[in-house]
Protein backbone atom coordinates (compact mmCIF):
# COMPACT_ATOMS: atom_id res chain seq x y z
CA UNK A 1 0.00 0.00 0.00
CA UNK A 2 1.78 3.03 -1.49
CA UNK A 3 -0.14 5.65 0.49
CA UNK A 4 1.62 9.30 0.57
CA UNK A 5 0.14 10.37 3.49
CA UNK A 6 -0.89 8.41 7.07
CA UNK A 7 -4.11 10.80 8.07
CA UNK A 8 -3.33 14.53 7.98
CA UNK A 9 0.50 14.26 7.67
CA UNK A 10 3.04 13.27 4.86
CA UNK A 11 5.60 10.25 5.18
CA UNK A 12 7.82 13.04 4.49
CA UNK A 13 7.14 14.53 7.96
CA UNK A 14 7.05 11.20 9.30
CA UNK A 15 10.66 10.41 7.95
CA UNK A 16 11.87 13.86 8.71
CA UNK A 17 10.88 13.44 12.60
CA UNK A 18 12.44 9.68 12.61
CA UNK A 19 15.89 11.17 11.33
CA UNK A 20 15.93 13.62 13.38
CA UNK A 21 15.32 11.69 16.77
CA UNK A 22 12.28 13.68 17.48
CA UNK A 23 10.24 10.74 19.12
CA UNK A 24 7.72 13.39 20.79
CA UNK A 25 6.98 15.56 17.36
CA UNK A 26 6.39 12.12 16.32
CA UNK A 27 3.64 11.55 18.85
CA UNK A 28 2.37 14.51 18.76
CA UNK A 29 1.68 14.00 15.06
CA UNK A 30 0.18 10.52 15.44
CA UNK A 31 -2.15 11.56 18.46
CA UNK A 32 -3.32 14.81 16.12
CA UNK A 33 -4.67 12.70 13.45
CA UNK A 34 -6.11 10.33 16.13
CA UNK A 35 -7.93 13.29 17.81
CA UNK A 36 -9.33 14.28 14.21
CA UNK A 37 -10.23 10.96 12.93
CA UNK A 38 -11.98 10.86 16.47
CA UNK A 39 -13.98 13.68 15.62
CA UNK A 40 -15.05 12.71 11.76
CA UNK A 41 -15.98 9.55 13.59
CA UNK A 42 -18.34 11.14 16.33
CA UNK A 43 -19.47 13.44 13.65
CA UNK A 44 -20.50 10.33 11.95
CA UNK A 45 -22.42 8.79 14.79
CA UNK A 46 -24.08 11.70 16.02
CA UNK A 47 -25.55 11.59 12.52
CA UNK A 48 -26.72 7.64 12.98
CA UNK A 49 -28.25 8.35 16.61
CA UNK A 50 -30.13 11.60 15.00
CA UNK A 51 -31.52 9.82 11.92
CA UNK A 52 -32.42 7.03 14.37
CA UNK A 53 -34.70 9.71 16.44
CA UNK A 54 -36.03 10.54 13.38
CA UNK A 55 -37.46 7.23 12.22
CA UNK A 56 -38.75 6.54 15.70
CA UNK A 57 -41.05 9.99 15.54
CA UNK A 58 -42.31 9.34 12.25
CA UNK A 59 -43.04 5.55 13.47
CA UNK A 60 -44.57 7.10 16.60
CA UNK A 61 -46.72 9.09 14.24
CA UNK A 62 -47.75 6.25 12.08
CA UNK A 63 -48.98 4.70 15.46
CA UNK A 64 -51.03 7.72 17.10
CA UNK A 65 -52.91 7.58 13.20
CA UNK A 66 -53.33 3.68 13.45
CA UNK A 67 -54.02 3.91 17.26
CA UNK A 68 -56.81 6.64 15.93
CA UNK A 69 -58.33 4.53 13.31
CA UNK A 70 -58.35 2.03 15.96
CA UNK A 71 -60.21 3.88 18.37
CA UNK A 72 -63.25 4.99 15.51
CA UNK A 73 -63.77 1.23 14.92
CA UNK A 74 -64.37 0.23 18.62
CA UNK A 75 -66.68 -2.49 19.64
CA UNK A 76 -65.95 -4.71 16.14
CA UNK A 77 -64.90 -8.08 15.18
CA UNK A 78 -61.63 -8.62 14.35
CA UNK A 79 -62.62 -10.01 10.66
CA UNK A 80 -65.65 -6.93 10.37
CA UNK A 81 -64.86 -4.29 7.97
CA UNK A 82 -65.31 -0.74 8.92
CA UNK A 83 -68.74 -0.09 7.57
CA UNK A 84 -68.53 3.89 7.30
CA UNK A 85 -66.57 4.86 4.58
CA UNK A 86 -66.63 8.15 5.65
CA UNK A 87 -64.56 7.09 8.80
CA UNK A 88 -62.70 4.93 7.30
CA UNK A 89 -61.19 7.01 4.62
CA UNK A 90 -60.75 9.89 7.27
CA UNK A 91 -58.44 7.68 9.18
CA UNK A 92 -56.98 5.80 6.41
CA UNK A 93 -55.17 8.16 4.40
CA UNK A 94 -53.45 9.57 7.70
CA UNK A 95 -52.49 6.51 8.62
CA UNK A 96 -50.93 5.75 4.92
CA UNK A 97 -49.09 9.29 4.68
CA UNK A 98 -47.37 8.64 8.25
CA UNK A 99 -46.66 5.47 6.75
CA UNK A 100 -45.21 6.40 3.54
CA UNK A 101 -43.46 9.30 5.52
CA UNK A 102 -42.01 6.16 7.91
CA UNK A 103 -40.87 4.46 4.37
CA UNK A 104 -42.67 1.20 5.41
CA UNK A 105 -43.64 -0.18 2.31
CA UNK A 106 -45.11 -3.47 2.88
CA UNK A 107 -48.40 -1.91 4.91
CA UNK A 108 -51.38 -0.18 3.36
CA UNK A 109 -54.67 0.93 4.41
CA UNK A 110 -57.71 0.81 2.59
CA UNK A 111 -60.91 1.79 2.96
CA UNK A 112 -61.93 -1.75 3.32
CA UNK A 113 -59.83 -2.88 6.10
CA UNK A 114 -61.00 -4.85 9.35
CA UNK A 115 -60.27 -3.82 12.31
CA UNK A 116 -57.87 -7.10 12.94
CA UNK A 117 -55.59 -5.90 10.20
CA UNK A 118 -55.39 -2.53 12.04
CA UNK A 119 -54.25 -4.27 15.58
CA UNK A 120 -51.96 -5.96 13.41
CA UNK A 121 -50.75 -3.30 11.72
CA UNK A 122 -50.56 -1.66 15.41
CA UNK A 123 -48.72 -4.50 17.09
CA UNK A 124 -45.90 -4.45 13.69
CA UNK A 125 -45.32 -0.83 14.28
CA UNK A 126 -44.99 -1.40 17.91
CA UNK A 127 -41.93 -4.01 17.32
CA UNK A 128 -40.52 -1.58 15.12
CA UNK A 129 -40.80 1.33 17.54
CA UNK A 130 -38.89 -1.33 20.43
CA UNK A 131 -36.55 -2.53 17.51
CA UNK A 132 -35.34 1.05 16.54
CA UNK A 133 -35.35 2.22 20.49
CA UNK A 134 -32.82 -0.73 21.17
CA UNK A 135 -30.67 0.30 18.22
CA UNK A 136 -30.46 3.86 19.33
CA UNK A 137 -29.05 2.46 22.62
CA UNK A 138 -26.92 0.57 20.74
CA UNK A 139 -26.12 3.64 18.79
CA UNK A 140 -25.67 5.65 22.05
CA UNK A 141 -23.17 3.38 23.64
CA UNK A 142 -21.25 3.74 20.67
CA UNK A 143 -20.94 7.64 21.08
CA UNK A 144 -20.04 7.63 24.32
CA UNK A 145 -17.22 5.42 23.58
CA UNK A 146 -16.20 7.50 20.75
CA UNK A 147 -16.26 10.30 23.39
CA UNK A 148 -14.29 9.03 26.00
CA UNK A 149 -11.59 7.79 23.43
CA UNK A 150 -11.68 11.12 22.10
CA UNK A 151 -11.19 12.19 25.18
CA UNK A 152 -8.25 10.21 25.80
CA UNK A 153 -6.52 11.37 22.71
CA UNK A 154 -6.87 14.71 23.42
CA UNK A 155 -5.18 14.07 26.80
CA UNK A 156 -2.42 12.26 25.38
CA UNK A 157 -1.63 14.91 23.30
CA UNK A 158 -2.09 17.56 25.57
CA UNK A 159 0.63 15.44 28.07
CA UNK A 160 2.63 14.94 25.59
CA UNK A 161 2.55 18.57 24.66
CA UNK A 162 3.19 19.78 27.86
CA UNK A 163 5.72 16.98 28.45
CA UNK A 164 7.59 18.53 24.89
CA UNK A 165 7.42 22.09 25.89
CA UNK A 166 8.87 21.43 29.53
CA UNK A 167 11.34 19.81 27.95
CA UNK A 168 12.38 22.33 25.66
CA UNK A 169 12.28 24.66 28.47
CA UNK A 170 14.84 23.05 30.48
CA UNK A 171 17.05 22.73 27.64
CA UNK A 172 17.08 26.47 27.33
CA UNK A 173 17.53 26.95 31.00
CA UNK A 174 20.57 24.96 30.84
CA UNK A 175 21.59 27.28 28.41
Amino acid sequence: MNNPSIGSFSNVNVAAAVASGDIQTLIQMVQSDRVKLMDAQLVEQVKAVQARNDQIAKLNEVLAGLNGFNSKIEGKDSGDKIEDGDTAKEYAKPANDAIAAAGITDLKLSKDSTKGEIETAITKIKGMIDAESNNQQMDMLRLQSLNNKKNESVEILTTTQKKSNDSNSGIIRNF
